[in-house]
């Protein structure tokens, strides 16, 4: 039992520190971009590589609210923690957007703390990596390759590859902590095999994935570019200078020289091309405002609203609801099955017995108490044509 605690112990701690460097990346990556848009301009000195590597450090931060919001019960200990870890992210980022970066986050954290009923209910998108956040990178790769910013694509490439990664190492973990926690009352459940055979799966495929991919960002040169087509007419002049010929030979072959420099080559239209970059670039703006509404919308699966519980479900289990609630149509007149006869029946009967038209939500039960109906056979028949997933057959509708 204590090997088996020890084991769990440890694939939290693992699940947790993959957080922290979830959050690390992400930050390391937008400081990045953004102070080398801003070096490129000359607006500050910090490089892109000093502005990833220390937004890496933002690991430190969002680790020390998370433990703050668990652990300081009253608020205004929390407040004043988050006070400081602010500004220790301050000094660990080397600029005010590590600050505003945190502060952010403490005040997502406290919000979360407040609505949530039980604790540790709520799991935070700052807490676990998920597949999405990679198209952050592929953003910062196609603005270097666009705008020309060498260091950028290096770290866009590097932090992708990191990144894939850590999502891969996080979810195989998750999926063995989450089986084992599952069945951990199963008699002879062999734990110690599952977490071999499991890890090791997923250990293996880390590393073959990190073998294929990190070659690739180490000698990464950052000269990717990808170049916008020019509105400007071009000017081609005539580089075939071949010395004259005499005769009609080099009349007629001066002449063809001229006529493949004066028409260039086929190109792709530049609509066509302006049409393609800007799909991708909607797309990608859709993607990230997606990703942002998500965020802030489902940024807790649930929370109270005047001592009531509101659960976010899944399109799935909105589905599932539907086709519960659903009730089926009524027999049309030429449906001469079982169901329908046995239904039409009932129908008839109630109608008969009062005037009024009866409510909707009123059950089988209800309706017949309302109508003061007492035929046993005809509910029991009834309930099982319009319920039951058999219906009733030849014999019982006759």
């Amino acid at each position: 039992m204590l090997k088996t605690l020890s084991a769990t112990k440890r694939r939290q701690i693992l699940l947790h520190f993959l957080g922290r460097i979830h959050c690390g990346l992400l930050s390391g990556i937008i400081f990045g971009a953004l102070f080398d848009l801003l070096c490129s301009f000359g607006v500050t000195t910090l490089t892109a590589y000093a502005a990833f590597y220390r937004g890496c450090l933002f690991a430190i931060p969002a680790a020390l609210s998370f433990y703050a919001v668990r652990k300081l019960k009253a608020l205004w200990k929390y407040l004043l923690a988050s006070i400081g870890i602010c500004v220790l992210a301050w000094i660990l980022l080397g600029h005010l957007g590590g600050f505003i970066l945190t502060a952010l986050l403490c005040v997502l954290r406290a919000r979360a703390r407040l609505a949530e009923e039980e604790e540790g209910s709520v799991r935070s998108l700052f807490d676990y990596p998920v597949f999405p956040a990679l198209g952050l990178f592929v953003f910062c790769f196609f603005l270097s390759a666009v705008v020309g910013l060498p260091q950028l694509q290096k770290l866009s490439i590097f932090g992708g590859i990191v990144y894939l990664l850590i999502c891969l190492l996080y979810k195989g973990t998750a999926r063995i902590d989450y089986y084992l926690t599952l069945n951990h009352n199963m008699h002879n459940l062999p734990v110690k095999r599952i977490q071999r055979i499991a890890g090791a799966a997923v250990a293996g495929g880390v590393l073959l994935t990190a073998f294929l991919l990190l070659p690739f960002a180490i000698i990464s040169s950052g000269e990717i570019r990808i170049e916008l087509p020019d509105r400007q007419p071009r000017h081609y002049q005539n580089v075939f200078e071949q010395p004259q010929a005499t005769g009609n030979q080099g009349t007629a072959q001066t002449d063809f020289l001229k006529a493949i420099a004066e028409e260039p080559a086929w190109q792709i239209p530049p609509f066509i091309t302006n049409s393609l970059l800007a799909i991708i670039g909607v797309a990608l703006l859709i993607g990230m405002a997606a990703l942002l509404r998500q965020l802030l919308k489902n940024f807790q699966h649930s929370y109270t609203d005047s001592q009531d519980l509101v659960q976010f479900i899944s399109k799935q289990d909105s589905d599932y609801t539907k086709l519960m609630l659903k009730s089926p149509k009524c027999p049309s007149l030429w449906d001469r099955s079982p169901n329908a006869v046995v239904r039409r029946k009932y129908r008839k009967t109630v109608l008969k017995a009062v005037k009024d038209v009866p409510a909707a939500w009123m059950s089988p039960e209800e309706l017949e108490a309302w109508a003061g109906i007492d035929q046993k056979l005809l509910h029991v028949l009834y309930e099982k044509a319009r319920y039951s997933e058999t219906g009733c057959t030849q014999e019982e509708a006759h």
